[in-house]
């Protein structure tokens, strides 16, 4: 395997090559031809430190499949867990793959907490002689693996509710909602798009299962955002990637598509408040229940949560005694701070939206979240 140098990896002498693995400490400036970024790398490490089955997925999806594999430095016999994910072989996913690559390249040089994300470390190639799963393209990105790889849709689908509240370190016992769980959620992901943010970025994809939950993360930091192929620079003259995007139908805004005319930055915060209301609500924690929510309640109430709520009370709508149940005491005085944010976040028209400072500003979350962790 060929394996262009990084920092997390040693510095030994090559053997034979299998792959190259291209890093972003090792690219040049992007004035330089593809082909010249493509000869960078000059130090290489050896087959036999890399641990990778390409032909044994660890997770598939629609554009890509996911493999976990280990390097071991030769030097300290350290073992460095890697996550490698490569694109299908069609045209949408070599595109996927170059604005996951862009976006990925962008945060590492740009952000100023690189905690929200995985390490990214670079690009592989992989020769014909390597085994690969059918259907792939040869080329994958690369991460250093943070976790055990389960992610928030893991947790919520599993009912590993109070685990979940334990690693954030608040309770799921509120009753009949959960608020402080809820809010301890929102606070998290509204720093990560926060962060993305700041970096000009747009997710447009973000959902449970683009989320890793880290128990033990040194920087502390439970979430970590990743699967940055539907993403767009909006900070770029040509707002890069705007005309791609493969978003979740149950979680992304209900625009659908950035508009250079309306606020961007506001369509990842009705992802983070959906994700927030399943959280805070008991009746919608199964995926399915989520799902059918949205598909059966929100979008017939043109996604805006106030005619929602309307609607299920009204029985205008076909909601199960739990849902309407959750409605009531959502709407209530005792959660007014609660459905207040929910209200001014899910909404129809990106401009009538909350932003991510008027989500961290809330009293919803000021009152539930330390104030050292907002």
């Amino acid at each position: 395997m060929q394996i262009c140098k990084s920092s997390p990896f040693g510095n030994t002498k090559v053997r034979e090559f299998v792959a190259t693995i291209r890093t972003h400490s090792s690219l040049p400036s992007s004035s330089l031809s593809f082909k010249t970024k493509r000869i960078a790398c000059a130090q290489y490490l050896p087959p036999d430190a890399f641990n990778v089955q390409f032909d044994y997925p660890a997770k598939t999806g629609n554009f890509g499949f996911v493999f976990f594999g280990e390097y071991t430095d030769s030097n300290s016999g350290k073992i460095a867990e890697i996550v490698v994910k490569c694109p299908i072989e069609t045209s949408i996913g070599r595109q996927l793959f170059n604005m996951e690559k862009y976006t990925n390249a962008k945060l590492r040089q740009k952000s100023r907490d690189k905690s929200r994300f995985p390490d990214y470390v670079g690009e592989i190639i992989l020769p014909a002689a390597t085994s690969l799963t059918p259907g792939l393209a040869r080329m994958g990105l690369v991460w250093e693996r943070v976790g055990d790889g389960d992610t928030l849709e893991n947790y919520l689908d599993a009912s590993r509710v109070s685990q979940l509240a334990s690693i954030l370190g608040t309770n799921a016992s509120g009753f009949p909602l959960r608020r402080e769980f809820s809010a301890r959620i929102l606070n998290e992901l509204a720093l990560v798009i926060q962060d993305l943010q700041q970096c000009g970025i747009v997710h447009r994809d973000i959902k449970p299962e683009n989320l890793l939950v880290v128990p033990e993360d040194p920087d502390g930091s439970p979430f970590k955002v990743i699967d940055f192929g539907s993403s767009c620079d909006w900070s770029s003259p040509l707002k890069k990637g705007l005309r791609l995007a493969t978003c979740d139908p149950i979680y992304t805004a209900p625009e659908r598509r950035l508009d250079v005319f309306k606020p961007a930055y506001r369509f990842d915060v009705y992802s983070i408040g959906l994700i927030a209301l399943r959280c805070a609500l008991p009746s919608l924690t199964a995926s399915v229940a989520m799902n059918k929510f949205v598909e059966e309640n929100l979008s017939q109430s043109d996604f805006c949560l106030q005619k929602t709520c309307s609607n299920i009370l009204s029985g205008r709508t076909n909601s199960p005694p739990s849902l309407l149940r959750d409605v009531k005491a959502l709407i209530g005085p005792e959660y007014e701070d609660m459905y207040a944010l929910f209200a001014t976040v899910l909404t129809t028209t990106p401009g009538d939206r909350a932003d991510v400072s008027d989500c961290l500003r809330s009293r919803f979350v000021r009152a539930a979240v330390p104030s050292e962790v907002i």
